[in-house]
C-alpha cells in the first residue's frame, strides 16, 4: 500500500505515460494522413504507400503489449489504491484508460481500414492501368493498320479487299468504344474507393482529414486515352472517305479509259474500212476528212481520261502505290495517245493518196488551182483571231478545230509536194509558179495555226494549273482551318503563312492564263481565286481571332485561377470554423445555441455559392473561348468546388437536422420526464396518504382504488418506458461524454423513481391486505371471545357438590387452555395491527384501529379474568362444599 502523496505521484505517473502513448498515437495518424496518403494514384505510389502502411501496421501490433501494460497498469492501481484516491483522481485516471484503449483501437482499426482500401485502391489501379495500356496498345497497332489499308486502298487491284478491312476495322473501333465505358468504370471505382476510405477514417473521428490522393492523373490519362480513341475514330471514318472518294476516282479513270479505249478501237476499224473499202476517191477524200474531224474532236476523251488520271494520282499521293500507278498510267496514256497519233497518220497517208489520185484524174493545172483556192481561204481563215473561252469544253472543241484545221493543211502541202513533182515531170512553169505560192501561203498558214494551237494549249494547262491549284489551296486551307479550330496556332500560323505564298501565287497563275491573247469569259476563273483569296485572308483572320481569344483565354485562366483560389481559401477557412465547432448538445440551452451558431454558417455558406457563381462565370468564358478539355477541366474544377460547397451545406443540413432533432427530442424527454416525475410524485403522496382502513367496507373500496392505480400504473408505465427509452437513445447519440453519462443517470433515475413507485404501492397493497387481515382476525377472535363468554356462563352457578365442582373446574381449565391456545393469534393480530399503525401516515385512522384493537384486548381481557374469577368461585363452592361435608361428618 502507498501513502497518499505516493499514490498521487505514481497516479501523475501513470497520467504522463497516457499522455505519451496518446500524443505517439496522433502522430501516428497524422503521419499516415501528411505522409503516406499524399500522392498521385498511380501503381507505384499506391504500393509504396501500402508497404509504408503496413510497416505503421507492424509497428502498431508492436504497441499492442505496450498498451496492454499500462492498461493493466491503471487497473492494478485504481484495483488496489482506489479507497487512496480522490474520486477526480479515480475518475480522471480512468477516462484517460478508456481513452487511449479507445485511441489505439481506433487508430488500429484506421490503420488496418487504410491498408485494405490501398490494397484494393492498388488493383484497381492495375486494372486501370492494364486497361489503359491495351486499349492504347490497341489503338496503336490499328493505327498503323489504318494506314496500312489507306496505303493499300490505293491499288485498284486491292482495292476491294481494302474496303472490306476498313469496314471490319470501322466496325472493330466502333465495338472498342464499350471499352472506353469500362474504363470511365474503373475511374468512378477508384473514385469511389478513395472516397470511402476517407468517409471510414472519418467515421472512426478523424474528421480533419487532408484529402492528399489527387485523382488528376488518372483523369488525364482517361482523357488521353479518350482523345486518341477520338483520333483513331476520325482516322477511320477519314479512311472510308478516303477510300470511297478513290473508289469513286478509280471508277471514273476506268470508265473515261474504256471509252477512250472504244473510241480508238472504232477509229482504227473506220480507218481500215475506209483503207479496204472501194469508192471513187471525192467518197474516200470526204470520209477521210469526216475521220480526221472524229480524230481531233475524240481527243478530248483521251483528255478526260488523263484529267481523271491525274485527279485519282492526287488524290493518291502519299500513298506507297501512287508512283507504281502515275508509272502505269503514264504507259496506258502514252500508248493511246501513240495509238491515236497513229490513225492520224494513217489519215493523212489515205487523205495524200486519194488527194493523189483525184488530182492525177483532174489534172495538174485543176488541181492546182484547187489547191490555190483552199489555201487561200484557209489563210484568210488562219488569220482571223479565234476567241478561247476559258472552258474546258469551248477550249477542246477549239483543240480540235485546229488540230483537224491542220491535219488538213498537212495533208495539202503534201498534195502539193506530189502536184509539184507531176509538174516538173510535164515541165509545166506555170503549175510550179502557183505550187510555190500555195507551199508558201500553206506554211504561213501553219505558222498562224501554230500560235493558235500554242494559245490553246497554254489555256488548257493554265485553267488546268489553276483548277490544280486551287484545289490544292481548298484543302490546305481546310486543313489550316482544322488546326486554328483545333487550337494548334504555331502549326496554323506557319501554314497560313504558306497559304498567303499559294494565293500569290495561284492569282499570278491566274493573270497569266487571263493574259493569253483571245482568252474570253475569264470571270469564273478570276472570281475562283479571289473567293479563295478571301479564304486564306478570312483564315489568316480567324488565326488572328484565335490569337486574340488565346490571349483573352489566358487572361480567363488567371481569372479563373485567381477566383478559385480565393473561393478555395474561403472554403477551407469555413471548414476550420466547422471543424472547430463543439460536438452537438442534447441540453436545450446549448442546443439553442448551437442552432443560432449553425445558422450563422449556413448564411455565410450562402456567400460561397455567390463567388462559386462568379467562378462558373468565368468557366463559361473559357468554355466559350477554348477547346472542350480546357473548358471540361474548368468545369471539372468547378465541379469539385461547388462539391465542397454541396458537402459543407450537406454537412451544415445535417448538423442543423441533427440538432433539430436532438433539439425535439430533448424537449420531448424533458416534457415527458417532466409529467412522469409529478405523476410519480402525485402518486406517491396517494400512497403515502392512504389510511389504514378499520371497516371491511373500507379495505374493499381501498383495494378498488389500489386496483384503479394499478391500472392506470400500467398505462403510466409504458410513458415511463418511453421516457428511458428516449433517455437512452438521447445518452446513445450524445457526442460529449458527460452529457452521456449524465443522461444515463437520468434514466437510472428513472428507473428507481419508478422502482420505489412500484415498492410503495405494493406496501400499500400489502397495508390493505393486511389490515384486511387484521379486521377478519379481530372479528374472528371477538367471536371465540363471545363463544367462551356463553361457555362461561354456561357452566352455571358454581356448585358446592364435589363432583359438579370438579366438573366445573376441568370445563374452567379447559377453556382457559384454548384461550392460552388462541393468544397467539390474538399477538399476531396485535403485532400486525402495530406493524400497520407504525407505517400509517393517517392518524386518525391509526386511533379508529388502535381503539378496535384497545377494545379487543379488553374483550380478551375481560375472558382471562371471568374465567379465574369463575375459576375461584367454583374452587371456594367447591372448598365451602368440603367443609361443609367435614362439618356433617362430624355432626354425625
Amino acid at each position: 500500500m502507498f501513502s497518499e502523496e505516493n499514490v498521487t505521484q505514481v497516479v501523475s505517473f501513470r497520467e504522463a505515460e497516457v499522455n505519451n502513448m496518446m500524443g505517439d498515437l496522433t502522430r501516428f495518424r497524422q503521419e499516415i494522413f501528411t505522409t503516406h496518403l499524399t500522392f498521385n494514384p498511380n501503381t507505384q505510389s499506391v504500393d509504396a504507400a501500402t508497404k509504408n502502411v503496413q510497416k505503421m501496421k507492424e509497428s502498431l501490433d508492436s504497441w499492442r503489449d505496450k498498451i496492454k501494460e499500462r492498461l493493466d497498469a491503471i487497473d492494478q492501481l485504481c484495483r488496489e489504491e482506489g479507497d487512496s484516491m480522490t474520486p477526480e483522481q479515480y475518475q480522471a485516471l480512468r477516462e484517460m484508460r478508456r481513452q487511449l484503449a479507445d485511441e489505439y483501437e481506433t487508430v488500429l482499426r484506421t490503420v488496418e481500414g487504410i491498408h485494405t482500401r490501398l490494397n484494393i485502391l492498388s488493383s484497381l489501379l492495375i486494372e486501370f492501368s492494364s486497361l489503359t495500356s491495351s486499349m492504347q496498345s490497341w489503338m496503336t497497332d490499328r493505327t498503323r493498320l489504318a494506314g496500312d489499308i489507306r496505303h493499300k486502298s490505293g491499288d485498284s487491284q486491292k482495292s476491294d479487299d481494302a474496303r472490306f478491312e476498313a469496314k471490319s476495322l470501322m466496325e472493330e473501333v466502333i465495338r472498342e468504344e464499350s471499352r472506353l465505358k469500362t474504363i470511365g468504370a474503373s475511374v468512378l471505382r477508384i473514385e469511389q474507393e478513395i472516397a470511402a476510405m476517407y468517409d471510414d477514417v472519418r467515421a472512426s473521428g478523424s474528421e480533419d482529414v487532408p484529402s492528399g490522393i489527387s485523382v488528376d492523373e488518372v483523369h488525364e490519362t482517361r482523357r488521353r486515352v479518350e482523345d486518341d480513341y477520338t483520333q483513331l475514330l476520325r482516322q477511320c471514318q477519314d479512311l472510308i472517305q478516303f477510300q470511297n472518294r478513290v473508289h469513286a476516282m478509280n471508277d471514273e479513270h476506268s470508265e473515261q479509259a474504256r471509252r477512250a479505249d472504244e473510241w480508238l478501237q472504232t477509229l482504227q476499224k473506220e480507218v481500215e474500212d475506209v483503207e479496204t473499202q472501194r469508192i471513187p476517191d471525192d467518197d474516200r477524200i470526204q470520209r477521210i476528212e469526216e475521220l480526221n474531224r472524229m480524230a481531233a474532236g475524240g481527243s478530248s476523251q483521251l483528255d478526260e481520261a488523263e484529267s481523271a488520271s491525274r485527279r485519282l494520282l492526287n488524290a493518291l499521293e502519299g500513298t506507297n502505290v501512287a508512283d507504281d500507278v502515275r508509272k502505269r498510267h503514264e504507259q496506258l496514256a502514252n500508248s493511246r495517245r501513240e495509238r491515236h497519233q497513229g490513225v492520224i497518220d494513217r489519215l493523212q497517208q489515205n487523205m495524200m493518196e486519194a488527194a493523189s489520185r483525184k488530182a492525177a484524174a483532174e489534172g495538174v493545172k485543176q488541181a492546182v488551182a484547187n489547191l490555190k483556192a483552199w489555201s487561200q481561204k484557209t489563210s484568210e481563215k488562219t488569220k482571223r483571231p479565234v476567241e478561247l473561252p476559258l472552258t474546258e469544253i469551248a477550249l477542246h472543241e477549239a483543240r480540235r478545230d485546229e488540230q483537224v484545221l491542220h491535219g488538213e493543211i498537212e495533208n495539202r502541202l503534201a498534195l502539193a509536194e506530189e502536184l509539184e513533182k507531176k509538174a516538173e515531170d510535164v515541165g509545166d512553169s506555170e503549175s510550179l509558179g502557183g505550187l510555190h505560192e500555195v507551199k508558201k501561203q500553206l506554211k504561213r498558214s501553219n505558222s498562224d495555226l501554230k500560235g493558235h494551237r500554242d494559245n490553246i494549249f497554254d489555256a488548257i494547262n493554265g485553267l488546268q494549273t489553276v483548277n490544280s491549284e486551287a484545289e490544292k489551296l481548298a484543302r490546305s486551307v481546310d486543313a489550316a482551318g482544322a488546326k486554328i479550330r483545333n487550337s494548334r496556332l504555331p502549326e496554323a500560323e506557319t501554314e497560313v503563312g504558306q497559304l498567303q505564298n499559294q494565293a500569290e501565287n495561284l492569282e499570278k497563275i491566274t493573270k497569266n492564263l487571263c493574259d493569253i491573247p483571245n482568252v474570253t469569259q475569264t470571270e469564273p476563273v478570276i472570281q475562283k481565286t479571289k473567293d479563295l483569296r478571301r479564304r486564306v485572308d478570312s483564315c489568316a483572320q480567324e488565326l488572328e481571332a484565335k490569337k486574340g481569344k488565346a490571349a483573352e483565354l489566358e487572361s480567363l485562366d488567371a481569372d479563373f485561377e485567381g477566383a478559385k483560389n480565393q473561393l478555395t481559401s474561403w472554403i477551407g477557412a469555413l471548414d476550420e470554423e466547422m471543424k472547430a465547432l463543439e460536438k452537438v448538445s442534447i441540453n436545450r440551452e446549448k442546443l439553442a445555441e448551437q442552432r443560432k451558431e449553425i445558422q450563422e454558417l449556413a448564411d455565410r455558406q450562402q456567400e460561397g455559392h455567390s463567388k462559386l457563381d462568379d467562378l462558373e462565370a468565368i468557366a463559361l468564358k473559357i468554355g466559350g473561348a477554348s477547346d472542350e478539355n480546357k473548358a471540361g477541366n474548368a468545369q471539372r474544377q468547378v465541379s469539385e468546388l461547388s462539391g465542397r460547397l454541396q458537402r459543407q451545406a450537406s454537412e451544415l443540413k445535417a448538423r442543423g437536422d441533427k440538432i433539430n432533432k436532438l433539439d425535439g427530442k430533448a424537449t420531448a424527454f424533458v416534457d415527458s420526464e417532466q409529467a412522469v416525475l409529478e405523476y410519480m410524485e402525485k402518486r406517491k403522496e396517494q400512497l403515502d396518504g392512504l389510511p389504514v382502513p378499520v371497516t371491511k367496507e373500507g379495505v374493499k373500496s381501498q383495494l378498488m382504488d389500489l386496483e384503479r392505480m394499478d391500472k392506470s400504473g400500467r398505462g403510466e408505465q409504458r410513458r415511463v418506458e418511453e421516457t428511458r427509452l428516449s433517455a437512452r437513445e438521447l445518452g446513445r447519440e450524445a457526442s460529449i461524454e458527460k452529457e452521456a453519462m449524465e443522461m444515463a443517470t437520468k434514466e437510472k433515475n428513472l428507473t428507481d423513481r419508478w422502482d420505489e413507485l412500484a415498492d410503495a404501492f405494493d406496501e400499500a397493497r400489502e397495508r390493505t391486505r393486511n389490515a384486511e387481515k387484521v379486521l377478519d382476525e379481530c372479528a374472528q377472535i371477538e367471536k371465540w371471545i363471545g363463544a367462551k363468554k356463553k361457555m362461561v356462563e354456561a357452566i352455571g352457578a358454581p356448585s358446592t357438590d364435589q363432583a359438579v365442582a370438579k366438573s366445573q373446574n376441568g370445563q374452567i381449565q379447559l377453556m382457559k387452555a384454548e384461550t392460552e391456545g388462541e393468544k397467539t393469534a390474538l399477538e399476531a393480530v396485535n403485532g400486525l395491527a402495530n406493524e400497520l399503525m407504525s407505517r400509517a401516515a393517517d392518524k386518525q385512522s391509526v386511533e379508529e384501529l388502535m381503539k378496535k384493537m384497545d377494545a379487543l384486548n379488553r374483550r380478551w381481557h375481560s375472558l382471562e379474568s371471568g374465567l379465574d374469577e369463575k375459576a375461584e368461585r367454583v374452587e371456594e363452592a367447591a372448598k365451602l362444599g368440603q367443609e361443609l361435608r367435614e362439618i356433617q361428618k362430624e355432626l354425625r
